[in-house]
């Protein structure tokens, strides 16, 4: 974790969990019963006195994409011994993550931009690092991961202009040939 550019832990306002869109997963979030505002919420306070973390998702510098449970940091051992004791499993320390090449959307973007949106909608707070302009960043971050991805509208309009464009070039060319053979 040494080389770690951008990390981020899920955490929203009402213990939160996050579907993550590039994984297609629900990752856990951050869970502080003292925080609740019902009385069942309350009550678990007693029996969970320390806050569960959440998962953390982050990209290191080299580009590789993880996520980590948190419940493995020695800041958290109580809260891994209660989880345990209750019969709830622990997920891997750090799973690593792997995405095919694409240089229209490549993957870092990807990643990194459903980061940012989490951190931007207050589903997930930054804990090392910066989070980037997505703006910045290499190709375009992939929206779709069933089907294909639809061209915005400015692209579609871009499209349709170079269409016409071209067409209007190609009935030139024929107009011109036409007087060319006409004036013979």
């Amino acid at each position: 974790m040494a080389d770690s550019l951008i990390e981020i832990e899920i955490d929203g306002a009402r213990n939160n969990q996050l579907f993550f869109a590039p994984l297609q997963q629900t990752l856990r979030g951050r869970i502080d019963f003292s925080k609740s505002q019902t009385t069942g919420e309350f009550k678990l306070s007693r029996r969970w006195p320390t806050p569960v973390p959440g998962m953390a998702v982050g990209v290191t510098g080299s580009g590789e994409m993880y996520v980590r449970d948190r419940l493995h940091e020695t800041d958290f051992k109580q809260a891994r011994i209660l989880a345990t004791d209750r019969g709830y499993g622990i997920g891997p320390e750090r799973q690593s993550y792997d995405f095919p090449a694409d240089d229209t959307y490549p993957p870092q973007t990807t990643w990194v931009h459903y980061m940012c949106r989490a951190v931007e909608g207050g589903h997930a707070k930054v804990i090392k690092g910066k989070l980037p302009n997505v703006d910045k960043l290499p190709g375009k971050p992939r929206t779709r991961f069933i089907g294909n991805e639809e061209k915005d509208s400015t692209e579609q309009l871009a499209d349709a202009l170079q269409a016409i464009a071209k067409a209007t070039a190609e009935n030139a060319a024929a107009i011109k040939l036409l007087l060319a053979a006409n004036n013979k």
